[in-house]
């Protein structure tokens, strides 16, 4: 069977599925991230042919950016109150508006 003979309701849910299953992949997979009962934890790794990759994050009233790059990542909480994020390991504090760069290792 081939794409053209799939009902066009199962290939509009499809095309609405993998964007989001490609979207978790990257920030579950690449951006490390992981949820330990509330307290977001980050252990990002880019592969060697990579230069950077940026997400948001929603989540309830917190607006968080995370930017890896080769050898940094940087958090920019955008909206929100401070919050504690662990970056590989270290808590780390993220205070309204104002960037924190960690290096990977």
């Amino acid at each position: 069977m081939g794409w053209s003979e799939i009902d066009p309701t199962v290939f509009s849910w499809r095309r609405a599925v993998l964007p989001s299953g490609t979207w978790m992949a990257l920030v579950y997979g690449f951006g490390g991230l992981r949820d330990h009962g509330g307290h977001l934890s980050f252990s990002p790794r880019l592969p060697a042919q990579w230069k950077r990759l940026k997400f948001p994050l929603m989540i309830q009233d917190m607006s968080l950016v995370v930017d890896i790059q080769p050898e940094s990542v940087t958090y920019l909480l955008r909206q929100g109150s401070t919050v504690s994020i662990y970056h590989q390991g270290e808590e780390v504090q993220l205070p309204v508006g104002v960037p924190c760069t960690r290096l990977l290792s």
